[in-house]
């Protein structure tokens, strides 16, 4: 649902390709294989036993809690959370 939200029809020369998705973050237009759906609120880490209950809750969401982002939007994004929990942990 979060991909039909995102998706326009196709611009470019390649006839095959059907549709482009705009990332969230950046608001540039993409092919599939170039975007991931990823949680709105982070689900956070399975360190052990009882963050399986808070982990599961975060996971379960509906649409409103995804967004369409491109590779490279995702992976700032993955690497800014990691640096924010490394320095909440020490």
């Amino acid at each position: 649902e979060a991909l039909l939200r995102a998706r326009r029809p196709y611009k470019g020369k390649n006839k095959l390709q059907k549709w482009e998705f705009q990332c969230s973050i950046c608001k540039e237009w993409f092919l599939q294989r170039l975007v991931h759906v990823e949680h709105t609120v982070p689900c956070g880490s399975l360190k052990c036993y009882e963050d399986a209950g808070p982990f599961l809750e975060r996971m379960l969401v509906e649409v409103d809690g995804l967004s369409v982002q491109c590779k490279v939007c995702h992976q700032i994004k993955t690497n800014k959370e990691r640096e924010e929990r490394n320095a909440t942990s020490d």
